[in-house]
């Protein structure tokens, strides 16, 4: 997303809650999330972004996701899951469909 002018605060500094939210453009429709754990990560990316996830394959980072909400994504998963996912796992499967197979891998050893 690219904006003409980055809105500014009165002591002007980036004003960040004037930012628009980050979409995924009209013309890229994506691949929905299956049912099962697809759907679930699909949900702790909408909830911990603030924006509806309809494509299993969006990147966390490029929706506005940064290290600390990848901390909070990991304990969310981790909890929900009854298994272990690692920060680093978020931060390496990026998208819905990556961090799904991660954590799916990381039950199995």
């Amino acid at each position: 997303m690219q904006l003409a002018e980055l809105p500014l605060s009165a002591n002007g500094k980036l004003d960040r809650k004037a930012l628009p939210l980050p979409t995924l453009g009209g013309e890229r429709s994506g691949r929905p999330p299956e049912p099962g754990m697809e759907t679930l990560v699909a949900a702790a990316f909408s909830q911990l972004l603030g924006c509806e996830v309809n494509d299993i394959d969006a990147d966390f980072f490029a929706l506005g996701g940064h290290s600390l909400l990848a901390m909070r994504l990991a304990a969310q998963l981790s909890r929900q899951l009854a298994r272990q996912v690692t920060p680093g796992q978020v931060m390496v499967a990026s998208t819905g469909g990556q961090t799904e197979r991660a954590a799916g891998r990381r039950s199995q050893r």
